[in-house]
């Protein structure tokens, strides 16, 4: 594995000037290692690598010794593919939903790297050209889906994220899964931090066939940036330009059948190996690179070009007869490969006259909650003549409990639903069974597609309201641990007797999720309820944070659909500072409670799970959970949304945001201004119609606030007149700054001097930017190295700038900031249109090793040139405002100091502006003369412009001169010039030649 170089470039958004990346950078050509690690830990029973390789060493001397008998002839391959398009609903052809020919293009190119017929098969260095090997395989594109109907291998589903990561490997695969006894399945979809990653075949070993549930995750994974190839006749398509031959794909697939990477995974120790004899050791991979020539590591010539390398796809260009012989066992002997080639899915469908498939089961589902429930089925046609008749026979726990005839009138391929009469299930486990015995008055001809078998479970009812505070565990909760390992277990705390807890400090099994989940609750007949619970938890560091989720669901299985009604993650989630320690809340004030509503879910039975994703980070905890039915009056202040940290406005009237935590209406509240230590008048709302688990925004009178530092805290009270009963929920407070000087762009600010027109200021006691000396001579520092308080942020403001005599602008920063292991600071540009009220446009947002130009363990001060990054931002759609003000908001994450220096706004916007060392340059091209100042203040300027023989043919007065590149055209004629400059003190003089041409 390995970590991209990180390059980052700025596009105009739809809110023009926003400043971005196209998309997050690709971090790991290949994750298969990671992914197996995982697998393995998820599943401790998963067979072990030297129990694979033994089988293979073995399988491999019998192949020899057959080859040796047989003359060393190779069967012929045919590979069945379906490619699961997740895509985030774009049209065909668009982003993430990738066109019918990419798909096409791979899997040629594929084909033609695994049969050595790639284009560059000449480009093998001649020393390896004699171990090079033909794999004769062919991936066809399914002819036939599971069913058997006809199919063009190609599967598009909306997925239910934008982004995915290697931990949601079970979520995304499970929108779209195709038998991996039939099919190869590969995965299309945006995981930013892999270029893709496959699943390993296991062995035929006894007593290891059932090792995992890993046929539900078998296949490749391949991010849609690098799936298809430019060069194959087929199209130009939006790759990756180091990976737009379609090798990732071929890598992974070697993954599929049986490779290792080439250096063995050991780093550059030359100690690894691949398991091949005709691969040279190597130290190491060539990750991001395009070698030539001969290099050399582990005293021998590194084959640098095998596509089980991480060079570019343009350096790719064989396998190995060794490799190719290793992929032969595996196809002709793993389980889930060996299959592959005796499916019907690289077939036509037959042509048979009366096949009714199954092809889901809509009810009952797995999970259930109990109650009356409609028997329902979806069929589909897959013979040729019309469905007219067809008789389907439901069995419950094997005993025959209807036999339904249908008349569907069903053509070829359609589809459609058969419902049988009602049945109950209140309690405990139950097994039903579908089967279509007759279609047109004859037996089904496919009986593979006509059976399908459910079993239902209806979990224990709890009675309302439920209070559980754990001085055990309940015998009525179910705790769900897939991997076998940590999960929820008791615990004793200083404050709260015991509470239920995961012990992710002592976790290794990072992304592993644990589910502790309530009894099944009635909530048929109720007209409100909510849950309430404490919890408890402690970043180790911002690289290793927990997530903690509730899930509600309204059919007793959390494997299909649920409700997400909070998430909370890394510094969200914590109640205490960060340690390094294992966790244990010490204090009451350690301890946080939250509220949710469940009003979204009146009149139904759900369950509630409370979902730990481990981090290997620090300990989650959970204690004395309520679930009522009874009304609770709790109003939540969330925020206030304006003023903003530095604003113009001299008495600005708060805006709030507020939220019904309880189980009634809220319809009246009073908020309790205190502003700079005096408390002002209490401020009502009545008449209001806040509904349980709704927001809304409330704007207050205006405050009397004072020029500079001003302190509000808002405190909302007596939701309906009564006793809130959350009041930790209640308060916000704020500091901010009137700041009402005004500029007008281009401007300069190098921190060298004062700076009274910009503003600084955090939150609370909040660490604020400091000048700092560097090699800079003096820059802003957000010195974070020493800062214990996550999250903490601190703003640097502009002055109100004015955007309105220009129709292009552009603002350039420099930025130094080492990353540590110990966390990752952030640094955001955000942008006011109202002088600072409110900051809702973000121009730009790094963290970490995106920010990074460097990485120091030591308390970083930059002290060279190359310690800085030169960053851009595009404000076209800020020009014409007259009321702009930019904030630089950096926030501390204890990893390292953050700097920004030489903050300047251009009226133009080329982000690659001419730079001079002069105060300014002259320069001519055609019939264009060119002047670009760099002046140390504002000036005017007159700018004079004469020809060859004294004659002035051009005068000009500039105002506010300092950055700027002006340009003039003249159609004087051929010849010398002479352009005068005056600029305060400031009097030059260039000769420029122009032609009319």
């Amino acid at each position: 594995m390995f970590t991209r170089g990180l390059v980052f470039f700025f596009l105009l958004t739809s809110f023009a000037g926003a400043a971005q990346t196209s998309r997050p950078p690709l971090l790991e050509r290949c994750g298969t290692t990671k992914y197996e690690t995982l697998q393995l830990q998820l599943n401790p029973n998963r067979e072990r690598n030297t129990q694979f390789e033994n089988w293979m060493q073995q399988k491999l001397t019998t192949k020899r010794f057959e080859n040796q008998r047989t003359h060393g002839t190779q069967t012929s391959y045919t590979i069945p593919v379906v490619v699961h398009i997740i895509h985030n609903g774009e049209p065909i052809g668009t982003g993430t939903n990738i066109s019918n020919n990419q798909v096409l293009s791979q899997i040629n190119a594929m084909n033609k790297d695994y049969q050595r017929l790639n284009s560059d098969a000449a480009n093998t260095p001649v020393e390896f050209q004699s171990v090079a090997g033909s794999f004769d395989i062919e991936f066809v594109l399914a002819k036939q889906d599971p069913f058997g109907a006809p199919t063009n291998g190609i599967n598009r589903v909306q997925g239910t994220k934008t982004v995915w990561t290697i931990n949601d490997n079970a979520t995304f695969k499970a929108l779209s899964y195709w038998p991996a006894e039939d099919y190869l399945n590969i995965w299309v979809i945006n995981i930013p931090s892999y270029l893709g990653f496959a699943q390993f075949p296991i062995s035929s070993l006894p007593g290891l066939e059932d090792s995992s549930n890993d046929r539900l995750t078998d296949g490749v994974v391949i991010d849609y940036s690098v799936f298809g190839s430019n060069f194959e006749g087929l199209g130009t398509f939006n790759l990756d330009t180091k990976y737009n031959r379609g090798r990732t794909c071929t890598h992974e697939v070697g993954h599929f059948f049986g490779l290792k990477h080439i250096w063995g995974d050991d780093g550059s120790a030359c100690t690894g190996t691949d398991y091949v004899d005709d691969t040279p050791n190597q130290g190491g991979n060539y990750v991001g690179q395009c070698p030539t020539g001969t290099r050399n590591s582990c005293s021998s010539n590194d084959m640098y070009m095998n596509y089980m390398d991480y060079t570019d796809d343009a350096c790719m260009n064989l396998y190995t007869q060794g490799q190719v012989a290793r992929m032969t066992v595996v196809v002709e002997n793993s389980p889930r490969r060996f299959s592959l080639l005796n499916s019907n899915g690289a077939n036509d469908p037959p042509p048979l006259a009366n096949d009714l498939a199954i092809t889901q089961l809509n009810a009952p589902a797995p999970g259930f909650c109990g109650g009356v429930f409609t028997p329902m089925l979806t069929v589909q046609n897959i013979g040729t003549s019309t469905v007219i008749t067809a008789r389907v026979q439901l069995k419950v726990n094997n005993t025959v409990v209807e036999t339904k005839d249908f008349t569907p009138n069903l053509v070829n391929l359609a589809t459609t639903t058969f419902t049988f009469n009602p049945l109950t299930q209140n309690s405990g486990t139950v097994n039903y069974a579908f089967e279509v015995l007759l279609v047109n008055g004859v037996t089904d001809q496919r009986p593979d597609n006509s059976l399908r078998t459910v079993s239902t479970t209806v979990p224990v009812n709890a009675t309302l309201p439920l209070a559980e505070v754990f001085n055990s565990i309940p015998s009525n909760w179910k705790i769900y641990n897939p991997d076998g390992g940590v999960q929820w277990s008791l615990r004793n705390t200083p404050t709260n007797g015991n509470a239920m807890y995961v012990n992710c400090y002592d976790y290794e099994i990072e992304g592993a999720i644990d589910r502790l989940i309530t009894p099944m609750l009635d909530l048929t007949t109720a007209s409100t309820a909510y849950l309430r619970f404490d919890r408890a938890y402690a970043l180790f560091s911002a690289s290793y944070p927990e997530r903690l989720r509730v899930l509600v669901s309204t059919t007793c299985d959390f494997t299909n659909t649920f409700t997400e009604v909070l998430n909370l993650e890394g510094s969200a989630l914590a109640t205490a500072p960060a340690t390094t320690s294992s966790f244990v809340p010490a204090n009451s004030a350690q301890w946080q409670n939250t509220t949710v509503s469940l009003q979204d879910f009146i009149g139904n039975k759900i369950q509630v799970a409370f979902e730990v994703t481990n981090a290997y980070g620090n300990n989650v905890y959970i204690d004395n959970i309520t679930i009522s039915t009874d009304n609770s009056t709790d109003i939540a202040l969330l925020a206030i949304e304006s003023p903003g940290p530095v604003t113009c406005v001299a008495q600005p009237a708060p805006v709030i945001r507020v939220k019904n935590m309880g189980s009634v209406t809220i319809q009246s509240f009073n908020v309790q201004p205190q502003l700079n230590g005096i408390v002002l008048a209490t401020q009502a709302f009545s008449n209001q119609n806040i509904n349980p688990g709704g927001e809304a925004t409330f704007t207050l009178a205006a405050l009397p606030y004072t020029t500079g530092h001003n302190s509000l805290t808002l405190t909302v009270t007596d939701p309906n007149g009564l006793f809130d009963s959350t009041p930790d929920n209640n308060v916000v407070s704020l500091h901010s700054i009137i700041n009402n000087r005004q500029q007008t762009i281009p401007l300069r600010e190098n921190f060298d001097g004062a700076f009274d027109d910009w503003s600084v200021i955090s939150q609370g006691q909040a660490d604020v930017w400091s000048s700092l000396a560097t090699n800079k001579v003096s820059s802003l520092a957000y010195q974070a190295f020493t800062n214990p308080n996550r999250g903490e942020e601190t703003w640097l403001a502009t002055p109100v700038l004015d955007f309105s005599r220009t129709n292009k602008a552009s603002v350039f920063f420099d930025v130094s900031y080492a990353t540590q292991n110990n966390g990752n600071e952030r640094l955001r540009v955000l942008a006011s249109t109202d002088c600072g009220q409110t900051y809702p446009i973000t121009l730009y947002d790094q963290a970490g090793e995106s920010l990074s130009s460097v990485a120091s363990t030591t308390n970083w001060i930059p002290s060279a040139n190359g310690d800085w990054n030169r960053e851009s931002i595009i404000l076209n759609a800020l020009v014409g405002n007259t009321q702009t003000r930019l904030a630089f908001v950096a926030t501390a994450d204890n990893g390292n100091n953050l700097f920004i220096d030489n903050i300047e706004f251009f009226i133009s916007d080329n982000i690659t502006p001419l730079n001079i060392d002069d105060a300014f340059k002259v320069y001519g091209s055609g019939t264009q003369v060119f002047v670009t100042f760099n002046l140390a203040e504002k000036s005017n300027a007159l700018l004079r412009i004469y020809n060859a023989v004294g004659q002035l043919v051009l005068s000009n007065h500039l105002s506010e001169v300092l950055n700027q590149t002006y340009e003039v055209t003249l159609n004087q004629g051929s010849g010398i010039y002479i352009v005068q400059v005056q600029a305060g003190n400031l009097l030059g003089a260039e000769r420029v030649w122009l032609s009319n041409r």
